[in-house]
């Protein structure tokens, strides 16, 4: 989904967009921890399978004023295990930032960045 509202500003052009997109995924592992056939899997069931389910969303929102660019992105998901709930996580990733220009010549960024992943 997205949005995009565009506004005067002055002599500067504002414009605003919003994007947000969510999904879910359901998979079967048949190796789950990839170990050979003669190695007995960890875990009290004995199981080398499982199925994992994946929710995730995000958000990005930026706006544009000018030629000055200020944004925000952020997304995250979670893991759930049918079998090995101990594996379940939370992963999520965050930025923020500036891009400006005052001139051809002088311009920059300003970045702020945040994120836990398991790899």
């Amino acid at each position: 989904m997205a949005l995009v509202l565009s506004v005067p500003a002055g002599e500067a052009l504002a414009l605003f967009k919003l994007d947000t997109n969510f999904s879910g995924t359901a998979l079967h592992d048949s190796n789950l921890f990839r170990i050979g056939d003669n190695v007995a899997p960890p875990g009290p069931s004995g199981q080398r399978d499982d199925t994992i389910n994946i929710g995730a969303a995000s958000l990005q929102l930026e706006e544009k004023i000018g030629e000055q660019r200020l944004y925000i992105r952020g997304e995250g998901a979670h893991y759930a295990y049918d079998e090995y709930k101990s594996l379940e996580r939370n992963e999520y990733d965050g930025a923020g930032g500036l891009d400006w220009k005052i001139n051809d010549v002088i311009d920059g960024s300003l970045a702020v960045r945040q994120g836990r992943h398991l790899v």
